[in-house]
């Protein structure tokens, strides 16, 4: 694999990891919620 491909590839698994950690605090959120409704 040429330098520039692993480059790119680490770019997109940053991206997926920000994506991943956002999705991650956004259910906890949501949970935190729903445990406080009920």
């Amino acid at each position: 694999m040429c330098e520039k491909a692993i480059k790119q590839n680490q770019l997109q698994l940053l991206e997926l990891r920000k994506e991943l950690i956002a999705a991650l605090a956004h259910l906890s959120d949501a949970k935190r919620r729903y445990d406080q409704a009920k």
